[in-house]
């Protein structure tokens, strides 16, 4: 089993080329697993033996364990998203 640090560190290049921060991929503050606060990293959401698939600039996404693979994203806050509107003024 590989360490959730290491599974980051696979998409991190990718990840930083499509503008994330190493804040967004690393920060954890201490606590290893989903805590609920927006500002920490993938690295706290990542279980050992879970892939990461699709990295894009909003989300990078996130396969549960066979058989169901069951596909959830972690989101970048930071990033304009293309289900929200803007609010008029």
């Amino acid at each position: 089993m590989r360490a959730p640090r290491e599974l980051v560190d696979d998409i991190r290049d990718e990840a930083l080329a499509l503008g994330w921060t190493s804040e967004r991929l690393y920060f954890s503050d201490g606590y290893e697993r989903r805590p609920f606060a927006a500002r920490y990293g993938l690295v706290c959401y990542v279980h050992t033996k879970d892939p990461i698939g699709e990295v894009t600039r909003q989300s990078i996404e996130l396969i549960g364990p066979p058989p169901l693979e069951v596909r959830s994203r972690f989101y970048d806050p930071d990033v304009e998203q293309p289900w929200i509107l803007p609010v008029g003024r």
